[in-house]
């Protein structure tokens, strides 16, 4: 079966958490034998626009640059949309998976359909809800609920420096938009419940009947973490965390916490990742001053981590962000690392007995639970106990999203 697949970007180019999970993605189809042409977008910006090809095993990668007119504010954009119409036209394949729209023209699912093919909508973060793409808006601005769209306008007239009407009038036209595509796809999936829950919430007039379709591991042969007993330094709490450090990841609020322990001295904290706001990790330290705090900077993937993890009591991520998924919670846990997360967004439905799921921004409640786990090792050892001894792979995820186009589409 001949399939496109849609992705903001090259990965040879940037690299953000839809990126690796799309080409995760591809290369698990490739270990089955298939062969697959993507289409992405680009932040670069050509006079007249420009499209590229490159090849690599089973993979046929073609960017869409746009020209300087295509700015961010037009979201339709018929030039790309008639690339990727070419392109279709020369591949014909059978299945459109569409990752992200942002890059390119939020039309392309409708514009897929039109051609005849069966279409995958994967919502991975929350763009289609949110033009500003997150939904964590500048303090004194709180998002609306529902499909209600008015506190979203003081919101983009930080980026667009246009009278309140016709703010407000793109804002329409761009859920409009979102609302196409979303009823022109065959199937919509999410990686977890909570962020399938959000989306429909953000769209509760729509009968959308997202599927929910976990990521799993990117790196999908790792080695088995060691079964450890105690800790790893014995008297102390080694801390992990890792992922891009911004202040919505919950990085102060993990700094309080580590300053409230009554042994602040006994907590090592190992820091990995790159500190997308700089001056992130010295507010930290400055927050735990007696806890060792070790900053190891920016890492290409967690593979190249991971024989540091496994050196590790636990991971922490207090994040205050709606997360989609959370892929750090599946690779430190398989670490053999317990983990403690916030129940903002899906961290929390992948810890179980493996960890705990505290509350975002309580930095007490996280103090509270992660010196618990430095005093008393019964209490360590039996989260650890819980890990489960296998985790799930990519592997498995695009083994289920063909289970589940092939169910929902053949009742079509």
């Amino acid at each position: 079966m001949k399939r496109l697949v849609i992705s903001p970007h090259d990965p040879s180019e940037f690299q953000g958490g839809t990126e690796r999970v799309v080409y995760a993605m591809l290369r698990a189809r490739v270990r089955r034998g298939e062969e697959v042409a993507v289409i992405t977008g680009s932040e670069r910006v050509i006079d007249g626009g420009a499209s590229e090809s490159r090849g690599e095993p089973g993979l046929a990668v073609h960017t869409i640059i746009r020209e300087p007119r295509e700015t961010a504010e037009m979201f339709n954009r018929p030039r790309p949309r008639a690339e990727f119409e070419r392109i279709f036209d020369a591949i014909r394949p059978e299945i459109v998976e569409w990752h992200h729209g942002a890059t390119l023209s939020f039309d392309l699912v409708r514009a897929a359909c039109d051609r005849g093919a069966k279409t995958v909508m994967f919502l991975h973060d929350m763009w289609v809800s949110c033009p500003r793409h997150f939904r964590i808006p500048p303090a004194g601005i709180a998002c609306p609920i529902g499909t209600d769209r008015n506190n979203c306008v003081p919101c983009a007239q930080i980026d667009l420096a246009w009278p309140e009407p016709e703010v407000k009038h793109w804002i329409y036209l761009y859920t409009e938009a979102a609302r196409a595509e979303l009823c022109a796809a065959d199937v919509i999936i999410a990686p977890s419940r909570a962020h399938a829950d959000t989306m429909q919430h953000y769209f509760s007039d729509l009968p959308l009947n997202i599927q929910v379709v976990p990521h799993g591991l990117l790196d999908y042969d790792l080695p088995p973490a060691p079964r450890r007993r105690g800790p790893v330094e014995p008297g102390t709490l080694t801390i992990a965390h890792f992922g891009n450090l911004v202040a919505e990841k919950g990085v102060q609020d993990l700094g309080r916490a580590l300053g409230m322990f009554r042994h602040p001295d006994r907590v090592r904290l190992e820091i990995y990742g790159s500190e997308l706001q700089p001056g992130v990790v010295d507010e930290l330290r400055s927050l735990c001053p007696a806890a060792r705090v070790q900053f190891h900077g920016p890492y290409e993937g967690f593979r190249n981590i991971y024989d540091k993890i496994v050196n590790c009591d636990v991971a922490a991520f207090p994040s205050r962000a709606p997360e989609s998924y959370g892929l750090v919670v599946d690779e430190a846990l398989a670490a053999g690392l317990p983990v403690f997360a916030s129940n903002r967004g899906a961290l929390g439905e992948r810890v179980g007995k493996a960890g705990e799921v505290l509350p975002a921004g309580d930095a007490a409640a996280w103090a509270r639970a992660l010196e618990r786990a430095l005093l008393d090792t019964t209490y360590l050892e039996s989260l650890r106990d819980a890990v489960p001894a296998r985790q799930r792979t990519i592997d498995d995820a695009v083994a289920e999203i063909d289970a589940v186009v092939e169910e929902l589409t053949s009742r079509g």
